[in-house]
Order: structure tokens, then sequence, then C-alpha cells
């Protein structure tokens, strides 16, 4: 659909695709579902922070020099703060569940290039991401200084990922001529090496395998270990989080081939952001959730002591607060037993001085 813009471009105040028998265009406020994805957005920034710093006490009680897994996971979340700020303007700028015959085609351009922007950050992401995942289950699951079948796998298959990362990058950037060609189809000078849309669909299949691949991959060891309780249920929970992202990437690719059936491209690049932004939630929460079990037990032991410090001050304040007349003694209070040894006491005292 893209590549036959560049022809109408006497007709910029029309509409992307003709609208179907009986509808009417509405380019001023045309119907979306922007406070669903409003929602979606907001879940999706509250979860990865608040796991992402939950697995930062963890890291900091253990007391450990960073590892490739924390600075793959540091700079993947650097770039996933942007990303959700790309999402949540598009409510602004068009909209989520938009159809093409509610948007201008002189509008494409500027409703195009946060999406670029987008593709590109989520291919570095989810790359770091799964280097992470993939590495992370070498230090839980492979003993120091061995190399088991299980290393290799997770070595070669970290491999594949960062080749299918650097290729997916070039192929995005260098595909059209000149550069702003690659959103905006309107250039007349614009030329591209091959149909974007045509690469959407092999994109999100081999994203989806591996993405399938790391949550496969220590299943068998997984089950064979004795694991307490709490790691059996970080365990799982992390298992949880890696399913609901394989599920995100399975509606992804669905979307995608949608997205090559339909001519009404621009409504599923916007539902396919969503998909993209949890999938990539997802992979945060993967990685840091068997952490949560041991950041939980650090804020345990704090409120814990808080609790203890703030009964120590209270009973000191109570031990103040407790009145002295002038003729009572030193000690406020002392029970029958104290006063029999002090008795004895001051009886010694009297028979050495005789």
């Amino acid at each position: 659909m893209l590549l036959l813009l560049a022809s109408r471009q006497e007709d910029l105040v029309g509409p992307i695709i003709p609208p179907p028998d009986g509808i009417q265009s509405n380019f001023d406020n045309p119907p979306n579902q922007n406070v669903l994805s409003r929602a979606i957005i907001l879940c999706c920034l509250v979860l990865s922070t608040a796991f992402i710093l939950l697995r930062s006490c963890a890291r900091f009680q253990q007391a450990t020099r960073p590892n490739i897994v924390d600075v793959s996971l540091a700079l993947a979340f650097a770039i996933f703060i942007p990303c959700v700020y790309l999402c949540y303007r598009l409510t602004y700028t068009g909209g989520y569940f938009v159809h093409g015959w509610d948007v201008r085609l002189g509008d494409l351009p500027a409703f195009e290039h946060p999406h670029f922007v987008l593709n590109i950050l989520y291919i570095v992401i989810i790359t770091l991401i799964k280097i992470a995942i993939l590495t992370e289950w070498t230090h839980i699951f492979v003993p120091r200084g061995t190399r088991p079948p299980f290393w290799w796998l997770c070595r070669i298959t970290t491999g594949i990922v960062a080749v299918w990362g650097i290729i997916s990058l070039v192929f995005v950037n260098i595909n059209c001529t000149p550069y702003e060609a690659n959103w905006n189809a309107l250039l007349p000078s614009r030329m591209c090496r091959y149909n974007p849309s045509a690469m959407t669909l092999p994109g999100a299949a081999v994203n989806f395998l591996l993405d399938l691949v790391p949550l496969i991959l220590p299943h068998r060891i997984i089950w064979n270990l004795q694991l307490s309780k709490s790691q059996k249920i970080g365990v799982s929970l992390a298992f949880a989080a890696g399913l609901l992202g394989v599920f995100a990437a399975v509606a992804r690719l669905l979307l995608a081939a949608k997205f090559m059936e339909s001519p009404d491209q621009l409504y599923f690049i916007t539902v396919s952001e969503l998909t993209s932004l949890v999938e990539l939630t997802c992979g945060i929460l993967v990685l840091c959730i068997p952490s949560t079990p041991k950041a939980l037990s650090v804020f345990s032991f704090l409120r814990s002591r808080l609790g203890s410090l703030k009964r120590s001050r209270t009973e000191l304040s109570h031990a103040h607060s407790l009145p002295i007349t002038s003729n009572s003694s030193r000690y406020a209070q002392i029970d029958e037993r104290s006063v029999i040894q002090l008795r004895n006491i001051q009886h010694r005292r009297q028979s050495c001085t005789k």
C-alpha cells in the first residue's frame, strides 16, 4: 500500500484509503481505543519499573560486581523508557486502533515516524533482553567451571539472537533512500530496496521462535532440581511471564499476517505496537522475577528492624515519663525479690564495717 502513495500527492487532504460503503471519514476525532492503550502502557511501565527496583535491591544485597546480565538489563531499561514515551505519544497523533480512512494522507509521515523509531528501539531492547535471559540461565543452571550441552545451547542461541538483531537493524535502516523515505512514503525521490510490508511476517515469525527457545531450554533442568518453595514460586512466576510474552509474540505474528492481507495496514500497525510493548515488559519480568523472593526478604528484614527500633523508642519514652517524687529513692519500681537482695547486700556491708 505504501508504495502506491507517492502517486497520490495531489490528494493529501483525503484519507489514506477510501472508507467502506456507508462510512464517512472522521479526521478530527477518529474512533480509537486510546483510553485502553494508555492503561496498557501505564501497566507496562509500572510493572517493569517495580521489578527492576526489586532486582536491583537483591543484587545490592549480594554485594557482587555487575555482570553482563546487569549491564544488558540496564541498557534495555534505559531504552525502554523512551519507547514507552513514544507509545504514549501516539495517543496524541492519531491514536491506537485507528482506521486508514480516518487519517489524512498528508498526516501519514507524522504518524509513521514514531512507528519507525519504535521498531528500531524494539529490535535493540528485545535483543538485549534475550541475551540477558540466556546468560542468566547459564549463571543459574550451569555449575561454575563446567560447560555441559545446556551451556553450549545457550551460547549458540545467544549468538543467533545477536546476529539476527544486527541484521534486522541494518535492513531497517538502509532500506530506503533518502533516509527520511523510511517513514515518508510521499517523497517524490523515494527509492526502497525491498517492500517493508513483505518483511513484516518473516520478521515476526523469527522473533516468535527466538522468544520460545529461551523459555524451553531450561525446562528439563528446572523440574529436576531440588528447589525450596520460594524458589519454585519464583521460577513458576518467571515462566508465567515468559508465556505471556510468547502469547504477545504470537499476537504480533497474527497481526503481521493480517497486515500483509489487509489494505488497512495502519490499523494493524498501532495494535502491533501495543503487543510489542507487552512482549518487552514480559522479557523484563522474566529476568527480574527470580530475584523477587530475595528482595522481599530484604524488605521483611528492614521492616522487622524498624519495628524493633520503634518498640525500643516507645519503651524508652515510657520509662522517662514515670513520675519521681522528692522522697523516693533513685529506683521508681522494684519487685519483692529485688528488695530482699538489696537488704542482703546492705546487711553484708554493715558486717564488713564491723
